[in-house]
């Protein structure tokens, strides 16, 4: 509330285990998401760590958030097949840095895993990002990594148009 008050239009909640403790999925995860957004006027997003999304999805669109902010690259974007079966029907945080490695991918890695969120999701519907935060990373690596975020969505963008 404090948050909206001040002006906040978007606000990230994260839920990193919720895709390692599915039980949890059911009225516990869904009730405390209801009680944060509830008469709240904000753009709500939720980070999940990945994890056992066969056992949340699609089960997990439920809960209400506006955006789910989901570590793709790491796990070589397995969940697109799950959105191939089921569709994802939110908007979508697509992770195309894998933040849990020193390697800085290139140009066509990120274009790549881009191009597969296209396939299975609508563009309008993604948010172009890392896996999760950075702060694993050395700063020149982060900043290296960042830019390559940048450039593929870029270039995609362009390609769109």
């Amino acid at each position: 509330e404090s948050l909206v008050e001040a002006g906040a239009k978007i606000i990230q909640i994260d839920e990193p285990a919720l895709s390692a403790r599915p039980e949890e999925l059911s009225e516990f995860a869904r009730d405390a998401m209801r009680i944060m957004t509830k008469n709240l006027d904000a753009y709500f997003i939720t980070h999940i760590c990945y994890g056992a999304f066969e056992f949340i999805y699609p089960q997990m669109l439920e809960l209400p958030v506006d955006n789910f902010d989901l570590e793709m690259s790491n796990s070589d974007l397995n969940l697109t097949k799950l959105f191939e079966k089921e569709p994802f029907t939110k908007d979508i945080s697509f992770g195309v840095i894998d933040v849990h490695n020193h390697v800085v991918e290139d140009e066509k890695t990120t274009e790549a895993r881009l191009e597969r969120a296209l396939q299975v999701l609508p563009p309008e519907k993604i948010w172009v990002d890392p896996d999760c935060g950075l702060k694993t990373r050395k700063k020149k690596e982060a900043i290296e990594k960042l830019k390559r975020l940048v450039s593929a969505a870029r270039d995609t963008r362009n390609k769109l148009e």
